[in-house]
């Protein structure tokens, strides 16, 4: 720790103001936890120079609770969507595509085009011409997919 940094215990306070102001009451033990881990990030990056700790500190983990919701908004969205197309019988299928939706949350932008790609029926030297990328990387891509996925 640089000196005359703040400890978690100084800027705890600070925390607990950004999620009131947030009304983050339903996630709050979550984003208290998630806070002493960007706490310990901006620990290791802060420069004194540029700004206060607080401010630095409060500048990261505001942005994280708003990218944060902004996710659970999307998945809420998307979950709406799916539930109210099938019925009771079909709640199997239900399951596949949010388990699907929870994958496709953890894929970086170019897994997904390229599982999409695939999903659509595209193979390697197509999706080679689409992406513009070495055949090891859509190789390696696939690799990272089928173990994401479990496949």
């Amino acid at each position: 720790m640089k000196k005359n940094q703040p400890t978690y215990a100084d800027v705890e306070k600070l925390v607990y103001a950004l999620l009131k102001k947030w009304r983050s009451f339903e996630f709050y033990e979550d984003l208290i936890q998630e806070a002493y881990i960007i706490f310990s990030h901006c620990e290791r990056k802060y420069d004194p120079q540029k700004a206060k700790f607080s401010t630095y500190f409060s500048y990261k983990f505001s942005h994280h609770i708003q990218t944060y919701f902004r996710k659970e908004q999307l998945y809420d969205l998307t979950l709406k969507k799916l539930t109210p197309t099938l019925s009771a019988p079909h709640q199997e299928e239900l399951d596949e595509r949010l388990l699907l939706l929870d994958v496709h949350r953890s894929l970086t932008p170019f897994e997904s085009k390229v599982c999409h790609l695939y999903y659509q029926g595209y193979k390697l030297s197509p999706i080679l011409s689409m992406t513009d990328v070495s055949s090891s990387t859509i190789k390696r891509t696939r690799h990272i997919l089928r173990d994401k996925i479990c496949l």
